[in-house]
């Protein structure tokens, strides 16, 4: 895709539908593999018991959502990237390919849902990850940093405090290049803060607050009306593509 930008007018639009064509090809094989009995049978949903999440209750806000944990635990990082192909193709591959064909042509079946729908499951699988290897090292959540990021950058506002305070523990733990994706952040979510402070002054949030009074202590409204019309002016939700945010992010 960036190579276009390289390309003359005929052999760029020649590429522009080519490349359409192999995403609807690669799409039809990716959506028929995740309904293989394989598949199906390894993401099976297993059991939450909020009263078992003791881990995060004195550095993060309480759940805006239900976890999904898996009958077979591995099994959650397995759809953490299924969850991020999908999120991926609908914030970066698909936009991007209908501005160079100046939105003419559409794909159906990656209309359907957004980004920020996958970007909101992302977090509900890491959520539920968090759970099940709980008395394990943070080393198994390692894999789920750059789904994370992803969502952090396509995700509803009312997931913006949750995801930043688990942000803040991969900050802590010293491992990954954040000063990208700090300057990212702090642009899309009109947040300057980020870059000066990183995700640390979040971790001592109280966990009693809930997901409502942890959003309006952040600056955001409480009118969900409003909040909706707010989204609207953001570049991610009008789908116009990641590619100039990840430049930086290599």
């Amino acid at each position: 895709m960036p190579l276009l930008r390289t390309m003359d007018r005929p052999q760029r639009s020649e590429k522009a539908y080519h490349l359409k064509s192999e995403l609807i090809r690669f799409y039809h094989e990716f959506t028929g593999f995740l309904i293989s009995p394989h598949v199906v049978e390894v993401l099976q949903l297993g059991p939450y018991d909020e009263l078992l999440e003791t881990r995060h209750r004195e550095c993060c806000p309480s759940l805006p959502f239900i976890p999904a944990v898996f009958d077979f635990p591995p099994a959650g990082l397995f759809n953490i990237i299924v969850l991020s192909i999908h999120c991926y193709m609908r914030s970066t591959l698909y936009p991007s390919l209908r501005v160079e064909l100046d939105f003419l042509q559409s794909i159906p079946e990656l209309e359907d849902k957004d980004a920020s729908h996958y970007a909101l499951e992302i977090c509900r699988t890491f959520a539920g990850v968090e759970y099940v290897f709980r008395d394990s090292s943070s080393d198994v959540i390692f894999a789920c940093f750059s789904p994370l990021v992803m969502a952090a950058l396509t995700a509803p506002p009312d997931l913006r405090i949750w995801i930043w305070c688990k942000l803040a523990h991969f900050e802590k733990l010293g491992k990954f290049t954040f000063e990208p994706i700090k300057k990212n952040l702090a642009m899309l979510w009109d947040m300057p803060e980020i870059l000066r402070d990183g995700f640390s002054p979040l971790r001592v949030m109280s966990p009693q607050q809930d997901a409502r009074t942890v959003r309006r202590e952040a600056g955001e409204t409480e009118d969900s009306e409003m909040m909706d019309e707010d989204d609207e002016d953001l570049p991610l939700k009008q789908m116009r593509g990641l590619f100039g945010l990840l430049d930086s992010d290599d």
